[in-house]
């Protein structure tokens, strides 16, 4: 089989088409990986977020729950307002922590997020709550 005689103004129309084809393809290429690399981008800042939000609303719980042991070892009423107000804005940063993340929220797990829900009690603090009505403050006893 013998190649077609072409003229070199031919060969190099061919051989810079070729360049211009694989240029092409290369750039569909290019952009194909650059709009999946903003992709999982997005997910993993959405995930670093995620991930901050529950650290703040792990720690305002741990200060409501110094708050309430305030409350409950309180010696009179009005030192145990002093942790009643602190109780109330630990809450309400709880509420703003919980509504700056359902709005960050990425749109594949915004179901999750629509609606609060309650969170099942564990088995370990009913016995503790139990308890702990036994062993209520005297200035809570006389209301």
């Amino acid at each position: 089989m013998t190649l077609p005689k072409l003229s070199i103004a031919a060969k190099l129309y061919v051989i810079f088409a070729l360049m211009a084809a694989t240029t092409l393809a290369l750039s569909v290429v290019a952009v194909q990986r650059a709009r999946s690399h903003a992709a999982l981008t997005d997910e993993f800042e959405s995930a670093n977020s995620g991930s901050l939000n529950v650290e703040r609303v792990g720690g305002l719980v741990y200060a409501a729950t110094a708050d309430m042991r305030g409350i409950i070892y309180a010696a009179d009423e009005a030192s145990a307002a002093e942790y009643i107000k602190a109780l109330q804005k630990v809450s309400d940063r709880i509420g703003i922590v919980i509504a700056d993340w359902q709005g960050s929220v990425g749109n594949s797990d915004a179901a999750a997020y629509r609606k609060p829900r309650a969170l099942p009690r564990s088995s370990g603090r009913k016995p503790r709550a139990r308890g702990s009505r036994k062993t209520t403050p005297p200035w809570c006893a006389t209301r």
